[in-house]
C-alpha cells in the first residue's frame, strides 16, 4: 500500500521546517572554507506530493580549488544537524566563483526512490 500523499506532505513539511540552511558539499561530504562561503538560510514551498523545493535560487561562494557534488539541509549555520541532501553533478571550481543553487531542481522529496 503507498503512502498517501497528505501523509507524505506533512512529512515533508515538517522536514522543511527543520531544514533552515542549506550548504554545498564535495565528493566526500565536505564543506568548503574560506572564499567568501557560507551557508545560506534557506525557505521551502509548500509540499505537495510529498516534494517541497526551495522557495527561491540560493547563491553560493565557492573557494579555488573546490568541487561541488551535491546539497545538505541543516538546522543551523555551522555545525547543526545534517538533515542529508541530494548530489550534484560535479562541478569544479579551479579559480572559486560564485554556484547557483537552483529550486527548481532541489527539494526535500519524501517520495520512495
Amino acid at each position: 500500500m503507498a503512502i498517501a500523499d497528505s501523509l507524505l506532505n506533512i512529512g515533508a513539511n515538517a522536514m522543511a521546517a527543520a531544514v533552515t540552511y542549506v550548504a554545498l558539499v564535495d565528493a566526500g561530504g565536505a564543506e568548503p572554507t574560506g572564499g567568501g562561503y557560507s551557508r545560506q538560510p534557506v525557505a521551502w514551498t509548500a509540499a505537495a506530493a510529498g516534494r517541497t523545493p526551495l522557495a527561491g535560487d540560493e547563491t553560493f561562494s565557492i573557494p579555488a580549488g573546490f568541487t561541488v557534488a551535491g546539497w545538505r539541509g541543516f538546522t543551523a549555520a555551522s555545525g547543526g544537524t545534517n538533515h542529508g541532501g541530494a548530489d550534484l553533478p560535479a562541478e569544479p571550481f579551479p579559480n572559486g566563483g560564485e554556484y547557483v543553487l537552483l529550486a527548481v531542481n532541489t527539494a526535500i522529496d519524501l517520495n520512495p526512490a
